[in-house]
């Protein structure tokens, strides 16, 4: 666990390690019927798409 734990830097409060960020993704709830790689759920419930992070869509989402 010692090389997933997180130290942010004051230039980038909000980068996380790619380990960090496989872990929360592989934790999300699966969609039924979609490349489980590129598509899961957040914690609201709402659909997301991988590789879109950090915009303002609605398919977006952010690691915090």
């Amino acid at each position: 666990l010692d090389e997933l734990l997180y130290t942010p830097s004051a230039s980038e409060p909000r980068s996380f390690p790619h380990a960090v960020k496989q872990q929360c993704w592989e934790k999300a709830e699966k969609v039924p019927g979609r490349d489980p790689e590129r598509w899961r759920r957040d914690a609201l419930g709402n659909i997301v798409f991988r590789k879109l992070v950090g915009c303002p869509g609605c398919l977006c989402h952010d690691y915090d």
